[in-house]
């Protein structure tokens, strides 16, 4: 499992402690560390909401966001010091603590699926530029989702489960439209029925048939 509370929790950890946590928190010319920090509370923002939704105690959660911000940005400490930018421990207790709620609302994902879903991808992205019938806006935004799939995947353990299924989502949408775009719609219809969900839990191959009717419908 690698759901944004659980992956924010290990990268902060790692920040803190060693020789100085100015050194720990080094971090290449793009910030990616600190750039993945920001996404995982974004989406714990998201998975908050859908708890307090749910009618979850989320109070305790929200008011420690501002402070996990702050920490992601050392605000409103600076970088001149070699001690600057200590991590308090009673934050991280708390965001500990919200790994195992987090977990009930992302769906983990099965590694062992990650080959047939970039095989499946291969087919999708040929298909795409087999198909004369679509505008070439709509070929290279599919493409695009395509690629940026292949990175989640390659990049899962720091990118985490949420964002991957997102991803998913994102792009099962998107196959819907195609289908309706395409003047080749039963090729499409029947590359749309294999869609692959790399889930561990009650994991399935593909959805199986009439999902394009679910999702076109109406």
């Amino acid at each position: 499992m690698a759901n944004p509370a659980e992956l924010l929790f290990d990268l902060l950890s790692s920040w803190q402690g060693g020789n100085s946590p100015k050194t720990n928190r080094a971090d290449d010319g793009s910030l990616t560390k600190h750039r993945l920090a920001v996404k995982y509370l974004e989406e714990i923002q998201l998975i908050l909401k859908a708890m307090s939704s749910a009618g979850k105690r989320t109070a305790v959660f929200q008011r420690k966001i501002p402070e996990w911000a702050q920490t992601i940005f050392n605000y409103p400490n600076d970088w001149t010091s070699p001690n600057a930018g200590g991590i308090n421990q009673a934050d991280l207790d708390v965001l500990e603590s919200l790994i195992d709620l987090v977990g009930e609302y992302v769906q983990p994902m099965d590694t062992g699926q990650f080959d047939s879903v970039k095989q499946y991808l291969e087919h999708v992205e040929k298909t795409l530029i087999e198909d004369e019938s679509l505008d070439s806006v709509s070929v290279a935004s599919c493409r695009a989702m395509i690629q940026n799939l292949r990175t989640v995947l390659d990049q899962y353990a720091v990118r985490g489960d949420f964002e991957l299924n997102q991803c998913l989502q994102n792009l099962l949408g998107n196959l819907a439209l195609i289908t309706l775009k395409s003047n080749q719609k039963s090729k499409w219809s029947k590359l749309l029925d294999g869609f692959i969900f790399p889930y561990a839990v009650n994991n399935v191959p593909a959805l199986g048939p009439g999902i394009v009717q679910a999702l076109t419908s109406g």
